[in-house]
């Protein structure tokens, strides 16, 4: 008996010392934070500044732009694993990534690294967490990666992952609350202007089909709700309310013949 009551002591302290070493939330980030980055970078990343993150790229790439691209594409997979777990962060980290690849230096040194970030934010911004987090800052940073891949020389490195990114891009603007209504019509129309790129446009087959395929929906939309006419079937199908025929007077209908 004494033994049991010895063994069940050792049980409970054992798990006592288990619930104070287990790592925290912030200390599973960290760990993985200080073996990958930099000091400088580390501390930014941790701070969920988007702004001290991009200020610590270009310090230390010090003006070397494939150096600033290669940061920022491991801030971008970083903020990838940080979703599940602090959706805020996460969107935060990527809007610094993409920060940096959206200018033209980087672009030009890296168009490869430009559409990895891209990639790996579409992914980030079309997960519901980070959209119920932050609708606004989604629909920003929607708006960014559009802009990126539609420099030619960036989509031309990765025609599939462009078309994803622009049919991700789509999704998200569906699934942004009504209240985002003006940025939901910025992300469209950022959307809009890549489709009006001739040449990335011929350059996808894939991209040309989707661009129709919206074409398609919008018309349908503007059938559905600005003209109620043209759903209608029989003699006033395509008709307006102004175009449909009077029905005849009581004074008409009782004439008599002639």
């Amino acid at each position: 008996m004494k033994l049991l009551q010895s063994f069940g002591v050792a049980v409970l302290v054992a798990s006592a010392f288990v619930g104070v070493y287990r790592p925290t939330l912030a200390q599973a980030q960290i760990a993985p934070v200080n073996a990958q980055f930099p000091p400088a970078l580390r501390a930014a990343i941790l701070s969920g500044n988007s702004d001290a993150i991009v200020a610590a790229i270009n310090t230390l790439s010090a003006g070397n732009p494939t150096l600033a691209a290669n940061l920022a594409a491991q801030t971008a997979s970083f903020a990838e694993s940080m979703v599940a777990t602090n959706p805020q962060a996460a969107l935060a980290t990527t809007q610094a990534a993409l920060s940096v690849a959206s200018r033209a230096d980087v672009q030009a040194a890296a168009p490869q690294q430009a559409m990895n970030i891209a990639s790996v934010s579409s992914r980030i911004v079309a997960n519901p967490a980070v959209q119920f987090a932050s609708p606004s800052g989604v629909a920003t940073a929607t708006m960014v990666m559009v802009r990126i891949v539609s420099i030619p020389s960036i989509f031309a490195t990765s025609r599939t992952a462009g078309v994803a990114i622009v049919k991700s891009s789509l999704d998200v603007a569906k699934a942004l609350p009504s209240t985002n209504a003006t940025q939901v019509g910025e992300v469209r129309q950022s959307v809009q202007d890549l489709f009006n790129n001739t040449e990335i446009m011929l350059s996808s087959p894939e991209l040309m089909q989707l661009s129709a395929d919206e074409a398609a929906r919008d018309d349908t939309l503007s059938v559905n709700t600005n003209g109620l006419g043209s759903n209608l079937v029989g003699p006033f199908q395509g008709t307006t309310d102004s175009q449909a025929p009077e029905p005849e007077s009581e004074a008409q209908n009782n004439a008599s013949p002639t």
